[in-house]
């Protein structure tokens, strides 16, 4: 996020903000599990959220992001 907020720094564009981050885990501890990242970002006044499914949880968080930047 700090790489991205400094490249849309640069080009004078606004990011938008991170409100909330919600990772469900399926129960039972079964490690190749897909994990789902919901990530919601506010901009311009609107709310809206992203996901991203993934066995890793920061890849999820990472595949939520870049829907955000897709978005805006």
């Amino acid at each position: 996020m700090n790489a991205l907020r400094k490249i849309y720094h640069l080009k004078k564009l606004e990011l938008a903000k991170l409100t909330d981050y919600a990772v469900r885990i399926p129960p039972g501890g079964n490690s190749d599990a897909l994990c789902e990242t919901i990530i919601t970002w506010e901009k311009d006044g609107r709310e809206f959220s992203t996901t991203g499914l993934d066995s890793d949880q920061t890849v999820a968080a990472i595949k939520a992001t870049q829907k955000m930047l897709n978005i805006i």
